[in-house]
């Protein structure tokens, strides 16, 4: 039943068990088509029409924004939509940020997710001044980044060691391969509201030294902390 389809520009995606394949994109509120696989291996069975799921078409089509980065080598129909907001879980903190400690070196800036932090702080702001010490090799900032209208938004980072900036699951700035030392950039077009974001930071054998500032859609440039961030009450808690 799916031959003779026109496929054009094509995306599918595991959520919550189910599986979302959409054909021909126009744009990003296209519709999934949703099965679920586990008993409908020969996806035979449309689920999308299904009101129970309207709350998993949404979520299907937020996360395919939350995740990619538009590439201008392969342009895609849903490039210039904006990036839907998060949802925290439960109360924020503003002005803070979430900061765990890594002692170890590592020839690239690891995915601190999968290592336990050797200590953890609270900080107001991005910057190296808790891996002072040469034992605390690496630090991962974790929390929120509000956006406070739906536009485009530049991130600046510039670190000793390397450093990569993500929201939701997409990598805003690799400061890490290739790296020159110099200032990097990246841009993301965001909906207004509150976004997950993270940063981690390798330190070099030298002194450390890491900042991040953003530049809002009106073009004002700032350092990236005040109201501008937020942490969970919980450590990590919807990141």
């Amino acid at each position: 039943m799916h031959r003779n389809r026109q496929r054009g520009q094509m995306q599918t995606v595991v959520t919550d068990g189910y599986v979302g394949v959409r054909y021909n994109i126009q744009s990003a509120t296209d519709n999934f088509e949703i099965f679920d696989v586990e008993k409908d291996p020969q996806q035979s069975e449309n689920l999308a029409t299904n009101p129970a799921l309207a709350p998993l078409q949404a979520k299907m089509k937020a996360q395919v924004l939350q995740m990619r980065r538009p590439d201008s080598a392969a342009k895609r129909p849903y490039d210039s939509a904006a990036v839907p907001a998060g949802e925290p879980a439960g109360k924020l903190v503003e002005g803070k940020l979430d900061v765990g400690l890594y002692v170890g070196s590592w020839p690239w800036v690891p995915d601190f997710r999968s290592i336990s932090p050797s200590s953890r702080l609270v900080a107001p702001t991005i910057d190296a001044s808790g891996c002072a010490t040469k034992d605390i090799g690496g630090a991962a900032f974790t929390g929120w980044f509000h956006a406070e209208t739906e536009g485009d938004y530049t991130f600046h980072l510039k670190s000793d060691g390397g450093a990569a900036l993500f929201l939701h699951k997409a990598r805003v700035i690799d400061d890490d391969f290739g790296r020159t030392g110099k200032e990097t950039a990246g841009a993301i077009r965001l909906a207004a509201g509150w976004h997950p974001l993270s940063v981690f930071y390798r330190g070099s054998q030298g002194a450390r030294s890491l900042s991040v500032e953003f530049t809002n859609p009106g073009g004002v440039r700032g350092v990236l902390g005040g109201k501008a961030i937020a942490k969970s009450e919980t450590f990590g808690a919807g990141q």
